[in-house]
């Protein structure tokens, strides 16, 4: 994935947006966790 924030010149929180699309099983459950306890704008912190 970092090839392609790279080549695509991706700031960091578009890249967190990115990365989570490709959570699964228990990364996943755990970024739904976090976003919950931080709030809906989680991708921001990074």
């Amino acid at each position: 994935m970092e090839k392609i924030f790279d080549v695509m010149g991706c700031e960091d929180a578009f890249k967190t947006r990115l990365a989570v699309y490709k959570f699964e099983g228990n990364a996943l459950a755990w970024w739904k966790a976090y976003k919950q306890a931080k709030g809906g704008d989680a991708w921001l912190v990074t």
